[in-house]
């Protein structure tokens, strides 16, 4: 009776332990779940003031990496982020995230939302923008590493002389390749000054925000838009040598 008593305790001894295991595995993988979620939403964020484009652009290759910079809508945003996440995704998916910095505009609105594809692809992200954005400190993505504010006293583009804006030049010239992802004028200005000087462009058409666009149109007394593809699109549709890639 004693013995058949000792084994049936040893069963359940064995049967608890395995229990318990299981546990452990299921919490210590939550935990490390967590570990990995906090490490991508919260990046400590390095800023930095560059007094003109030379010493932004210096500021951002500074580690030798391969510098490839997504330009699109900002504030307007897209009609379809997830569609913006997956061309993000399939872009990256290609790149070496040891060797590639992923620069995009600083903030995190709009084409922002690609640090948060990037970061959790394991690569190091930058940001160059006029230092006007300082006035919105809260604008700022939670995924970008480094933001290099350049002295301008524009939100980049051209200036009246033709050229590029001190922050615009420096995203150009920073930048190995360049990645479109629809976009207004500005981002239109840098894609065409970039194809000018013989880097690597891609543009994928995308639409901005209808709500966004149609708000922005009427607080300007401007006419209600019919095209959402945005000034970047025309400005890359001109360009002969170009290929529009829809997704």
């Amino acid at each position: 009776m004693r013995v058949k008593n000792m084994a049936k305790l040893c069963r359940i001894d064995i049967n608890t332990f395995q229990m318990l295991a299981i546990l452990f595995l299921l919490i210590g993988s939550g935990i490390s779940s967590g570990i990995n979620g906090m490490s991508q939403e919260f990046v400590t964020t390095r800023f930095m003031d560059a007094d003109d484009a030379e010493t932004a652009i210096g500021m951002i290759r500074n580690e030798g990496k391969v510098v490839v910079t997504f330009c699109g809508y900002s504030g307007l945003g897209y009609q379809n982020p997830k569609r913006l996440n997956r061309i993000a995704e399939q872009v990256l998916a290609s790149l070496d995230p040891k060797r590639t910095i992923v620069n995009v505009g600083g903030t995190a609105v709009g084409i922002g939302q690609v640090y948060d594809v990037a970061k959790k692809m394991g690569f190091r992200t930058t940001g160059v923008v006029s230092i006007l954005a300082k006035q919105y400190p809260d604008g700022i993505s939670k995924n970008v590493d480094l933001v290099v504010y350049v002295k301008d006293d524009t939100w980049g583009g051209l200036i009246k002389d033709g050229e590029l804006s001190e922050t615009s030049k420096a995203v150009v010239e920073c930048s190995d390749s360049l990645i479109g992802i629809g976009g207004g004028a500005v981002a239109g200005e840098e894609l065409s000054e970039a194809l000018r000087c013989g880097k690597p462009v891609r543009f994928f058409t995308a639409e901005m925000n209808h709500a966004n666009a149609i708000k922005k149109a009427e607080r300007k007394s401007q006419p209600v838009p019919t095209d959402f593809r945005g000034e970047a699109h025309r400005a890359m549709e001109a360009n002969q040598h170009l290929k529009i890639e829809h997704d």
